[in-house]
């Protein structure tokens, strides 16, 4: 789940700007396997050298586990142009630039018996934060409710030009909105 807060207003009848925070929601993914370490770093070092593979002089961990978070939350400026459809309904057409925040922590581990004598740590983390801008352009329905309450739905492409996760973001969204 995400959340957003957008506030704007109308420069023109039928165009205006937003300023918009969004705090998308946290994207984990965790893997296991096994991890090969060479137990006799010369004999290895000449194997590879040669081309031949050191398979006697490999050590295998039977399981390491990495897991990694990945938090991003965006400051977007707005241009937008509405189009009115009947007396409730409006098509919205957004276009504009958005900044980003983009937290990653990975956890890398291995279960600590199966760590052979002086081999190091059970496990260790890593957390790396980078800011970034890119383009926004997005399309949205705006349906009247009530006079001043209205369903949004809508959805938003963002490219976060960010070097951990340089692209595209789709967020597709639904919200209520009121209007003064």
């Amino acid at each position: 789940m995400s959340g957003a807060l957008r506030v704007g207003g109308t420069i023109a009848p039928r165009f205006g700007v937003e300023l918009e925070w969004v705090r998308a929601g946290e994207i984990q993914a965790d893997e296991t396997g096994p991890i090969y370490y060479a137990t006799d770093a010369q004999r290895a070092a000449v194997a590879g050298a040669v081309g031949v593979p050191a398979i006697a002089d490999v050590g295998i961990l039977p399981i390491i586990s990495q897991q990694t978070r990945i938090r991003t939350a965006t400051l977007s400026a707005l241009a937008f142009a509405r189009q009115p459809i009947g007396a409730r309904v409006e098509l919205v057409y957004l276009g504009g630039i958005g900044f980003s925040r983009m937290t990653q922590t990975i956890t890398f581990g291995v279960p600590g018996r199966a760590l052979p004598a002086g081999r190091g740590q059970a496990s260790y983390t890593t957390a790396t934060t980078q800011y970034g801008q890119g383009p926004v352009v997005g399309f949205e329905a705006r349906v009247g409710m009530t006079e001043h309450a209205r369903l949004i739905a809508g959805v938003r492409l963002q490219g976060l030009g960010q070097s951990l996760v340089d692209g595209w973001v789709i967020r597709p969204g639904v919200g209520l909105g009121w209007s003064f």
